[in-house]
């Protein structure tokens, strides 16, 4: 999930989607357009011998 914020009045939102999008803010009515670019690469994570393993997401 991406979160986006309205230039006019700074209301923050959470957002699941990619690409452009033309969007209205709920709460002033600004309209302005968005763009969410992901990659499509799988994530791959390398740990040293000793490390601890619990791993968090923080991408949320």
């Amino acid at each position: 999930m991406a979160t986006i914020r309205c230039p006019k009045c700074k209301h923050q939102e959470e957002f699941d989607g990619q690409g452009k999008w033309y969007v209205t803010c709920h709460d002033c009515g600004a309209k302005f357009v968005i763009y969410i670019a992901r990659p499509q690469v799988p994530t791959r994570l390398n740990f040293p011998p000793n490390a601890n393993k619990d791993v968090q997401r923080t991408d949320r």
